[in-house]
């Protein structure tokens, strides 16, 4: 993760430079203890590891997906709403990015009434 103004400007993704706003020290996902390494040992598990391969699991479980309509990783949460066989409902927040769902409020607080809606049923 970059860490330096002039490592998260020449970031090549956004959700590269979403990860040093959200993670660093004195921002609101900082962890004192974590370290910025990969851990080699578990990189062939998450290169090979795909969410769609066990959507099957989630067959007849009630599911809500969110998403930023500005996230990177909003069409994989798409294609895995689409997959799921199950009662669900899907909350796409416009204006945001991926990192803005963890702790922005103005995206936060309208996605935990929609989830809390939704488990109510």
């Amino acid at each position: 993760m970059p860490q330096t103004q002039e490592e998260i400007d020449a970031a090549p993704t956004e959700v590269t430079k979403g990860m040093a706003s959200y993670n660093l020290p004195g921002k609101p996902g900082d962890t004192p203890n974590w370290h910025n390494q990969l851990a080699a040992a578990g990189a062939d598990n998450m290169i090979s590891f795909s969410p769609f391969d066990y959507v099957h699991m989630l067959e007849g479980i009630p599911t809500f997906v969110a998403y930023g309509s500005n996230a990177v990783t909003g069409p994989g949460a798409q294609k895995l709403y689409d997959k799921i066989d199950a009662p669900k409902e899907l909350s796409v927040v416009e204006g945001a990015g991926h990192f803005d769902l963890y702790w922005k409020s103005e995206y936060v607080d309208p996605t935990v009434d929609h989830i809390s809606n939704f488990l109510k049923g």
